[in-house]
């Protein structure tokens, strides 16, 4: 059980690193792609206007 708990902390923390990485990657294709969707969307609404 000692073991257990003495190696446990490295998947975890290898877990929120990955959780990390995977959120940071959303989040930069996110800030490129919010505008461009803003964009077009306005850009079909005045068209469709």
């Amino acid at each position: 059980v000692f073991l257990l708990f003495l190696f446990f902390p490295i998947p975890l923390f290898l877990n929120i690193c990955f959780l990390f990485s995977v959120a940071h990657q959303f989040h930069c294709l996110w800030h490129y792609t919010f505008p461009y969707l803003v964009s077009s969307m306005l850009t079909s609404i005045l068209i469709g206007l």
